[in-house]
């Protein structure tokens, strides 16, 4: 699996500045992290203010499986799921599991 680079955005979503002064940037796995964190917010946002249930963690980790469906870099995606939750910085481990590349395990937050 080949990741992009992309511009490393911070906690605030806003663009991050790095040492020498320049547009950060994100890469590896990382950059997948990023991105899919991106395109669930909403989604992690509602789970985070609301009751930990079965159905809430069905339904996060069904939006974070689309979103990686959706993504050029990911093959077809077989499982996804939540393995720990964070409520302290509203993190999410989650095990992804692929048809034909090697599995692997993501953070994403808010």
């Amino acid at each position: 699996m080949e990741y992009p680079t992309d511009i490393r955005l911070g906690e605030d979503k806003d663009i991050v500045i790095n040492d020498a002064n320049d547009i950060g940037l994100v890469g590896g796995v990382q950059q997948l992290e990023q991105s899919v964190a991106i395109d669930v917010l909403d989604e992690i946002e509602r789970f985070l203010g609301s009751a930990v249930t079965g159905t809430r963690v069905g339904k996060i980790e069904e939006r974070i499986q689309t979103a990686l469906q959706n993504d050029e870099q990911v093959g077809t995606v077989t499982n996804v799921s939540v393995e720990e939750f964070d409520r302290r910085d509203g993190s999410l481990n989650v095990s992804v599991s692929l048809l034909r590349d090697d599995d692997f395990t993501i953070t994403v937050s808010n």
